[in-house]
């Protein structure tokens, strides 16, 4: 048969097992699914991974790239098993490098020239990499903590063989710098393609946190030369520097190269773990007992499992693939390195990669407090024993170790409105009182990692002396008010008025006659040259807020709302403030300070022109492909935001209520955890709850959770 017939064949079947992937009936859910939404700008990750899963498989880009490791307008190097998504500043991960090569092994020149065929489910990722030699069909998937690839090999001639190589970079990393991050590395390799070994790694965004990557393999490439690679790259002193010169290890790794049949299929299984080599042989010899197909399929179910929580009805198609592909987003972090990292104690849950609590305790964590309690559970666990062991609560949590605190002290937030909502049994409630409460109110000896500072405990807010001090004042006075409802719900009232009573100090920061709040110096006298503007270009360093300035922070502290109505002169002044920030164009819906902004009508008992503005938010900001989302995702944070925008339904975090609007989507059905379901339909200004009236713009947790039906009616 002519060549040319066969290769049309072939990509007959080869688009077919595609459609049959995209529309497998068994995950309706799942099949909504883009994971190449939002990739470029939103840096969510591509490839396949499970719920939380400590591997996540997908395809690195030549540096520089996003912290995600992938750009879809990049060739690819190859495909790594640890990610980020969502994140930005310093990368991170990026580590157990495969790159699949029709020829002799070149480390040089690993990127493809071009890609073709490349679709992605939330446990399957498939490319086609195009070389001059010729063209690997690269797929992937994943569970928990191994990942599985399956690599077909062709060069598009009639040759019966062709010589196979695959590339094992033990070195690989993401991060501002190439290989700013690897350490060094110990590597047992076989040329029947077993493999093990360990990997130091150190730096990225947070600190230097170090860890080691443990690693177990197999790759089924029969009869293989074995190639070990390690280059070293030497370090000049500058002169004056009392810095000793030295070696760095740049790549490193080993190659696997062997003669194979043209077409041949060439699977590889890579398990990881955070705590020992054990941890990883386990994993390895249990999944050699699966199929590719066996693994991609549970893993599915996983994700359909949590998906299918939703049935929703949207204005169009793609709106119904933004709001799953959103539900997505938010389950793929933190990581859960439960077993597998090096300080586990009885296999008790733990978590890493809260990046961070800052951008997550708005939208993302009420959510699954509301949809995974049971999950939720064990990340609340976690983070109470965090705080118990290391004697804080952290911001951020990263490799684990501290992190970075971007603001306030936000895992506060998080376990109160846990305990406010009775998601935690007494005892894990009174076990996080105590670290909450510890946390507020002793100084912290290194703030910038966790706690108050010293300044704020003493003084009711921050100066001009702490930097973004007026934002993280707010902030503070958003913890301690969670704090009183945690306090309330214990039974604790003078915590709870005392608590309360401090965290309406940082109305100190009100500027009366600029109606904003704002910074003072250190015998507080308001700081000169007000702005509303930001007045450095890398924002995040303030020098008064913490990426925002005084528009962004005006509903800061959203429990001061009221009063600020009232220092405004009233409802109309308000909502006229209000206005100027949508009219004037100075919201920002890529960071998660202006959140609750277009929510901000509802403290004057302005439902409809909330309505108004969320909807145009999200019909605006929040579009179809792979610049859809209006900002780096943050771990699920603005994924999290479109989510509550199509229910009509707003977390007020720390708390147990939530805002009702108008719901942007045309129907939705919750199933709620205990088997009852909430249906949320209809469009107008008058909520319905079970048949009558509802007429509080509020509805409590426990509420939510009864199940019903609220149906939306012009009046």
């Amino acid at each position: 048969m002519n060549p040319f017939y066969i290769l049309c064949l072939l990509a007959c079947l080869f688009s077919n097992s595609i459609v049959s992937i995209a529309q497998d009936s068994r995950f309706p859910a799942c099949t909504l699914v883009d994971p190449f939404w939002g990739a470029d700008g939103g840096n969510v990750f591509v490839g396949a991974c499970s719920p939380f899963g400590m591997v996540r498989l997908g395809p690195d880009c030549p540096f520089p790239t996003p912290t995600s490791g992938y750009k879809s307008d990049k060739p690819i190097i190859g495909f790594s098993h640890n990610h980020l998504s969502g994140t930005g500043g310093g990368g991170r991960y990026g580590n157990i490098l495969l790159t699949p090569q029709v020829g002799v092994p070149d480390w040089k020149k690993r990127e493809s020239e071009s890609k073709e065929n490349e679709m992605a489910s939330p446990s399957y990722y498939l490319v086609e990499l195009i070389r001059q030699a010729g063209k690997v069909k690269a797929e992937l998937t994943a569970n928990q903590n191994l990942g599985r690839s399956r690599f077909t090999y062709s060069n598009g001639s009639e040759s019966k063989s062709i010589q196979a190589s695959l590339l094992f970079d033990i070195s690989s990393c993401i991060g501002r710098k190439p290989k700013e991050m690897f350490k060094g590395c110990k590597i047992h390799a076989e040329k029947d393609g077993s493999f093990s070994g360990q990997a130091s790694f150190t730096g990225g965004w947070g600190g230097d946190n170090p860890y080691i990557l443990y690693f177990s393999g197999q790759a089924n490439m029969k009869n293989a030369s074995l190639q070990f690679k390690a280059d070293t790259t030497w370090l000049p002193v500058p002169k004056g520097s009392k810095k000793k010169p030295g070696f760095t290890l740049d790549t490193t790794g080993f190659a696997l190269t062997a003669s194979v049949p043209n077409g041949e299929v060439v699977e590889t299984s890579v398990s990881i773990s955070y705590k020992n080599l054990d941890e990883t042989r386990f994993a390895l010899q249990k999944s050699l007992t699966m199929t590719f197909e066996e693994v991609k399929d549970k893993t599915l179910q996983s994700w359909e499992d949590r998906l299918s929580v939703f049935t929703i009805e949207t204005n169009s198609p793609e709106e119904k693939k933004m709001f799953f592909s959103s539900l997505y987003h938010t389950l793929i972090m933190p990581t859960d390195v439960t077993g597998h990292h090096p300080d586990d104690q009885f296999g008790e849950a733990h978590f890493w990669e809260h990046y961070c609590f800052w951008d997550v305790f708005r939208t993302l964590m009420p959510l699954h407090n509301l949809l995974y309690p049971a999950e939720q559970k064990r990340i609340m666990g976690s983070l109470i024993r965090i705080g118990e062991k290391r004697g804080w609560l952290p911001d951020a949590w990263i490799a684990g170790n501290f992190a970075m605190a971007q603001g306030g002290a936000n895992a506060e937030v998080i376990l109160a409105e846990a305990v406010v909502k009775g998601l935690l049994l007494p005892s894990d409630a009174a076990k996080a009182w105590k670290v909450c409460y510890k946390n507020a109110t002793t100084p912290s000896d290194h703030p910038e990692w966790y706690g108050r500072n010293a300044q704020y405990l003493e003084k009711g807010f921050n100066d001009s002396r702490i930097v973004n001090g007026t934002s993280k004042s707010l902030e503070y006075a958003c913890n301690d008010f969670a704090i009183a409802q945690m306090a309330k719900k214990l039974g604790k009232i003078s915590e709870y008025n005392a608590m309360t009573k401090r965290s309406f100090q940082a109305l100190n920061l009100w500027y009366p006659t600029r109606k904003f709040f704002w910074s003072k110096d250190s015998v507080n006298q308001w700081m000169p040259s007000f702005t509303t503007e930001f007045t450095r270009s890398d924002h995040w360093n303030g020098p008064h807020f913490y990426e925002g300035n005084p528009w962004t922070y005006f509903l800061g502290a959203p429990h001061l709302a009221d009063t600020i109505r009232s220092l405004m002169g009233g409802t109309a002044a308000y909502e006229s403030r209000l206005d100027s920030i949508f009219d004037g164009n100075h919201t920002d819906m890529g960071n998660e300070p202006g959140f609750m902004l277009p929510y901000g009508y509802m403290f004057s008992g302005n439902r409809e022109k909330t309505t108004k503005r969320v909807h145009e938010l999200l019909k605006s900001k929040y579009v179809s492909g792979r610049k859809g989302l209006p900002g780096q995702d943050d771990s699920g944070a603005l994924s999290s935001w479109l989510i509550w925008g199509y229910l009509g339904i707003y977390p007020l975090a720390g708390t147990d209520e939530y805002w009702l609007i108008s719901p942007y989507c045309k129907e939705v059905e919750i199933t709620l955890p205990g088997g009852k379901s909430m249906k949320i339909s209809g469009s107008g200004k008058q909520p319905y709850l079970n048949g009558k009236i509802f007429k509080s713009l509020k509805i409590k947790h426990v509420d939510l959770l009864a199940g019903g039906k609220i149906e939306w009616k012009p009046s």
